[in-house]
């Protein structure tokens, strides 16, 4: 192989590394700036990142949220908020790089069944705990299939559980332990 073939394939190469690269810095820099909302489910379940008040209360007026489900511990400024706005609002702490016990994770599950719809979930980043719950909420009430509800804790929403030394693999395991240990959620939504 001649040397002027071999830089261009090196070049080319280079290229499409740098073009994928800054590809991948865009969509990070669009989840945060649009905090990392998405719909989970119309009109019932939306996801994101922990908001400042002014865009979380815009994001409460447009999707007419009802309630918020906050994953990092309570907050006061979003409690006022949902108080002023006569949203439930309601709390857990959790880590993102610790497993959620079986005992979290149900309770999390009755929770998103007793909240009034439509419901917000939220986390700091939106990615790692929200990607958890929804895919909770996905397999234990939507009735979605385990590898279906899975999609909510993948890369198109910032979960890296493996990348760059990132512990948040915890909610992986989290959710698969879950669906080991609830196998037939369809003969219990049946039976409710």
């Amino acid at each position: 192989m001649k040397t002027a073939d071999r830089k261009s394939k090196f070049f080319r190469a280079l290229m499409a590394l740098i073009g994928l690269l800054l590809g991948v810095g865009v969509y990070a820099l669009w989840l945060v700036w649009d905090h990392n909302w998405h719909v989970v489910e119309p009109g019932m379940v939306y996801r994101s990142s922990r908001m400042n008040v002014e865009s979380m209360r815009h994001e409460i007026d447009i999707h007419q949220v009802a309630s918020i489900l906050s994953l990092v511990g309570t907050n006061q400024e979003e409690l006022a908020l949902a108080r002023s706005r006569g949203v439930a609002y309601s709390a857990y702490a959790l880590s993102d790089h610790r497993e959620v016990t079986e005992a979290q994770m149900q309770a999390i599950v009755a929770e998103l069944r007793r909240l009034p719809k439509p419901v917000l979930i939220h986390c700091k980043a939106g990615a790692d705990r929200t990607g958890l719950v929804a895919s909770l909420y996905c397999y234990a009430i939507k009735g979605e299939p385990p590898g279906m509800a899975d999609r909510e804790l993948s890369i198109w929403y910032g979960h890296l559980p493996w990348w760059l030394g990132f512990g948040t693999s915890a909610m992986d395991r989290s959710y698969w332990s879950y669906v080991r240990h609830h196998p037939n959620m369809d003969k219990l939504r049946l039976e409710q």
